[in-house]
C-alpha cells in the first residue's frame, strides 16, 4: 500500500478542485480524505494499492476541475502497510 499527503496551492478552494479529486479517486479505487486548510489551500491523504494507481491519480489531480488553477503541489509519497481507510471522503 502507498500513502500520499498531498498539498495543492492556487485556486483550489470553492471551484470545484475537491469534488472532482473524489471523482478521480472513485474512478481509481483510492481510499482517502481531502480538506480545505484556512491557508487556501486543500490537502489530501490518499491510499493506493499500486504505483499505477498513483501516478493516475497524480496525474488527474494536477489536471484539476475546468475553473481551478493549481500553482504548486507538494507530494510525499509512504509505503505503508494495508490500511484500514475505505472509500475517499470530503472533509468538511
Amino acid at each position: 500500500m502507498i500513502s500520499l499527503n498531498i498539498l495543492v496551492n492556487g485556486r483550489v478552494q470553492n471551484v470545484g478542485f475537491s469534488e472532482k479529486v473524489k471523482e478521480y479517486a472513485d474512478t481509481v479505487n483510492v481510499s482517502g480524505k481531502i480538506w480545505d486548510n484556512y491557508d487556501g489551500s486543500v490537502e489530501i491523504i490518499a491510499f493506493v494499492k499500486n504505483k499505477t494507481a498513483m501516478n493516475s491519480f497524480i496525474e488527474n489531480i494536477k489536471i484539476g476541475s475546468q475553473t481551478s488553477s493549481i500553482s504548486e503541489i507538494n507530494i510525499n509519497i509512504i509505503v505503508t502497510d494495508p490500511s484500514l481507510e475505505e472509500g475517499f471522503e470530503i472533509v468538511e
